[in-house]
């Protein structure tokens, strides 16, 4: 059931629309940037210039613009409530990063409101439906490794974390970022996509500066004000059973990135690639005979790209599923409640508590496999 492209508008024109609008532009058959929107018209201007889009309007104008079906929002994490909110009442479907909102108050009345006009809603991340991710899940359904015991994830940048590098850092050292709000969504994604939903969770967090510098670009040198804890060491309980360490850190001497998620079961272990990343790389353990670090898995799904930033695949899915008249699989569902896990994290981190998770979601439906290079 087919009415050709879904047809996409952009709002935000930064470093990560960049990423979504070339990726988007590689499926011209399921979908098609129609137009981009920026505060900075002068950015939108460029970023029209180099991939084609057909218009650069205002951000109100985008968000009534009739020829937009779905408007995909890469905007500060403050700014997203008040635009899917206002592309909703202007009867557009919507695709978020993420986070979906800074209180669950806020993620609750998109949802309802996206549900009361028969709307979609999507949230990022989407690097769960990434080859390695989805092989994963395979091995996993599959009791390659057994009944799930626990998982682990661990995220390591050195100081000062994205001010090092990044053209407009202030946000990411407010409410609603730091490295539990921009990083954790990717771990704990890819583990509910794994294991399920969580039960309950509970962390420490902590920070050693106040303020970080700008290391690189015209603003280098200048000084920010720290909001958040740059350091985070959390357990999550899954309804399952199983549970997951996960730290996420600015501050370490290591600088080393993020690692892969290890699930350990009663059969074997697994390694899934960087959860930040769209890599192929499972690897297995299931004896001696394995090595320490296992063996690897060849990838059975469609999205091949072992080191490519794939970003906006969660778009290119949901505009398939909107023509097939299917659920999509990055849901407002998942993505509110992996943020109500990392509200309980930051609660229990002030309070030393452990802390209810009262919200659940389902496990998005596995990517189609591809079973013969031929098919693919």
């Amino acid at each position: 059931m087919s009415r050709g492209p879904v047809r996409v508008g952009v709002l935000g024109c930064g470093v990560i629309g960049d990423v979504y609008i070339a990726n988007l532009g590689g499926h011209p058959e399921d979908v098609t940037v129609v137009a981009c929107a920026d505060l900075d018209l002068a950015r939108a201007e460029v970023m029209a210039a180099k991939h084609d889009v057909p218009r650069v309007l205002a951000v109100n104008e985008l968000l009534r613009d009739p020829e937009v079906e779905l408007v995909v929002n890469l905007t500060w994490p403050a700014a997203h409530v008040e635009l899917n909110l206002a592309a909703l009442e202007a009867g557009k479907h919507v695709y978020s990063e993420k986070p979906l909102a800074l209180t669950l108050d806020e993620a609750r009345q998109t949802l309802d409101e996206a549900e009361r006009r028969g709307l979609r809603l999507g949230c990022a991340p989407d690097t769960l439906l990434a080859d390695g991710n989805q092989t994963a899940r395979r091995l996993v359904d599959s009791g390659e490794i057994g009944a799930v015991l626990d998982a682990s994830s661990w995220f390591y940048a050195t100081s000062p974390g994205p001010a090092a590098r990044h053209p407009a850092p202030d946000f990411f050292y407010q409410q609603g970022a730091g490295p539990l709000f921009d990083m954790a969504p990717y771990p704990l994604s890819t583990l509910v996509n794994l294991l399920g939903p969580i039960r309950r969770a509970w962390g420490r967090a902590s920070r050693q500066v106040d303020e970080v510098v700008v290391g690189e670009g015209p603003r280098a040198g200048e000084r920010l004000r720290v909001d958040v804890p740059l350091s985070y060491a959390a357990m999550v309980e899954f309804v399952a059973g199983p549970t997951a360490h996960i730290v996420t850190t600015w501050e370490s001497a290591a600088g080393r990135g993020m690692l892969p998620v290890q699930v350990s079961g009663t059969a074997g272990t697994l390694w899934t690639p960087n959860p930040n990343r769209f890599q192929n790389a499972v690897r297995l353990r299931k004896s001696a005979a394995d090595g320490d670090t296992g063996v690897e898995v060849a990838p059975q799904h469609r999205n091949t790209a072992s080191e490519a930033n794939l970003r906006g695949l969660g778009v290119w899915e949901m505009a398939v599923a909107m023509r097939e008249d299917r659920p999509h699989r990055c849901s407002a569902a998942l993505g509110y409640h992996v943020l109500e896990a990392m509200m309980a994290i930051e609660e229990s981190a002030q309070t030393a508590a452990v802390v209810e998770i009262a919200s659940t979601c389902e496990r998005p439906d596995p990517m189609p496999e591809v079973l013969t290079a031929e098919s693919s």
